[in-house]
């Protein structure tokens, strides 16, 4: 029973807020860039495509889909294990 608890009757004009407001201008900003003109690139562009070199090892998304997964869960294991050594052996 905690004392700040979000009010049950201020979600009503929270949601009234994204759904008469948000989202009809989300739809209305596609519907106006898809009805937009064509922009121009600013600067000229080579018509011949240039050749795109290796990419070194650690650039690969596996690698990084691995260790952008693996350190945080790794920190996130030392920092319990220390609070948890601290409560439990700590007696």
């Amino acid at each position: 029973a905690s004392s700040h608890t979000f009010p049950v009757p201020a979600v009503f004009p929270c949601l009234s807020l994204l759904l008469f407001v948000s989202l009809p201008l989300v739809f209305a900003g596609a519907y106006a860039a898809v009805r937009a003109p064509k922009l121009d690139p600013p600067t000229r562009v080579a018509p011949l495509p240039r050749k795109i070199p290796p990419q070194l090892w650690y650039t690969h998304p596996a690698f990084a889909v691995a260790f952008g997964g693996v350190l945080p869960f790794g920190a996130v294991c030392i920092e319990l294990f220390f609070v948890m050594s601290a409560l439990w052996l700590q007696q």
